[in-house]
């Protein structure tokens, strides 16, 4: 399934939207999420196509359980991380479904994602 009418309003007004997925095991708790963001990069004399444009960051991780729960920080807790920068939120849609997560579970940032 595809991203909410709701998920893409939020990503078009430069918000952050993400879900709790499954993790690897109970040990763990597992987020996905996706970061939009304007490619600022300087273009000196050569050009790049990207420059302006919206791209977008989708990040995976695992925390352990027990360190969610007491509250605590995750620095250097992660495991399991991943990251793809794509250019589109149809890109944003095939990532998702190539790493298993039904994008239309998405939706505004809330605690404790840790990114």
């Amino acid at each position: 399934m595809g991203l909410s009418a709701e998920a893409l309003r939020l990503l078009r007004k430069g918000l952050v939207i993400c879900a709790e997925v499954p993790a690897s095991s109970a040990e763990y708790v597992a987020w996905v999420g996706v970061h939009p963001f304007v490619d600022m990069r300087r273009v000196g004399k050569c050009g790049a196509s990207g420059v302006g444009k919206t791209r977008f960051v989708i990040r995976g991780c695992e925390a352990p359980r027990a360190s969610v729960d007491a509250g605590h920080e995750f620095t250097g807790a992660l495991k399991n991380e991943r990251e793809e920068i794509v250019h589109s939120e149809a890109q944003v849609e095939a990532v998702l479904a190539a790493w298993g997560i039904d994008a239309a579970t998405l939706e505004r940032d809330r605690a404790p994602y840790p990114y």
